[in-house]
Parts: C-alpha cells; sequence; structure tokens
C-alpha cells in the first residue's frame, strides 16, 4: 500500500497546498503568496516524511494484529471480518483479488488517519519556521483546521471509490 498511498497523495498535493492556503491565509491573516509557500514547503515536507511514517505505523499496528489472529484462529468468511481485516491490515492487503477494488480504497482512508495527525504536527513545526511572528497555539488550531479539511476530503473520496466497487 505504501506505493498506492504515496500516488494517491502525489496527485493530491496541488489541490491539498491550495485549500490548506486558502485556511491559512484566512485563519492567520497572512497575504494569500506567503500563506501558499508556506503551505507548500509544509504539505511537501509532510508528504515525504508524514507517509512512510504513518505506513511504518500502521504496519507495526498489522504485524501485532497477525499475533492477535494466530491465538484466535479467526476465519476470515464475513463481511464484517474482511471490513476488520482491511482496518488492520491497512499497511499491507494480501491479494484477495476479487476483494482488492474496494480494500485499496477503504485501506487508504484507514491510512489517512494516522497520516492525518503526522502532518498536522510536521506541518506545525514547518509553519512555525515560516511564518515566525505567528502565534503558537492559533498556528497549531490553524494547521489541525486546514489538514482536517483536506484529510476529510481525501477520506471522503476513498470511501466514495470504495462504495463504487463493491460488489
Amino acid at each position: 500500500m505504501l506505493p498506492v498511498q504515496g500516488l494517491f497523495m502525489a496527485v493530491s498535493l496541488v489541490p491539498i497546498i491550495l485549500i490548506e492556503a486558502v485556511i491559512i491565509r484566512k485563519r492567520q491573516s497572512l497575504p494569500f503568496k506567503r500563506s501558499l509557500g508556506g503551505s507548500a514547503a509544509a504539505n511537501v515536507i509532510s508528504t515525504l516524511a508524514g507517509i512512510p511514517l504513518s505506513w511504518g505505523l500502521m504496519f507495526l499496528i498489522m504485524m501485532g494484529g497477525y499475533l492477535i489472529d494466530d491465538a484466535l484462529l479467526v476465519k476470515w468468511d464475513s463481511p464484517a471480518v474482511m471490513v476488520a481485516y482491511v482496518v488492520v491490515n491497512a499497511a499491507w492487503l494480501a491479494p484477495y483479488e476479487e476483494h482488492l477494488p474496494w480494500m485499496i480504497p477503504m485501506a487508504l482512508a484507514v491510512l489517512m488517519i494516522p497520516s492525518y495527525f503526522l502532518s498536522v504536527w510536521i506541518e506545525y513545526l514547518v509553519g512555525r519556521r515560516i511564518w515566525k511572528e505567528a502565534d503558537r497555539k492559533a498556528l497549531w488550531h490553524t494547521m489541525r483546521l486546514a489538514n482536517g479539511v483536506t484529510y476529510g476530503i481525501l477520506i471522503l473520496i476513498c470511501m466514495g471509490l470504495m462504495l463504487m466497487n463493491l460488489k
């Protein structure tokens, strides 16, 4: 899933930068050019660092899930268990060929959750260096809001793709 998530985020990067720049401009009372430049820098850094970090975190969760699976001898034969499988194994899906069209977008949506938290943190740290005059608490709230909006949109896109591919 790492290459899939990387490609999805790379394709989404320009719209994300623009949306977040508008939110940053409004919330931080900055000229659009400064908010756009800062948003671009923060998002490029958070994409390059955050995707591998969030994937690694989900990979560790997946390894823990295998321990539970082995202990409980779970049967992977119901829709609810398949959904649970995707949530726990979002970092690395098994090749269930007939289910991959809905599993991949769902796994992407799950991977967006740790990515959101890492992005907020990374973009806040980058923003503090770029907008030195910004109030730190207000900047933290701005980064949470901006990323909440863009990650919300990304998750909705993933869920829409998932629903379109259910059989």
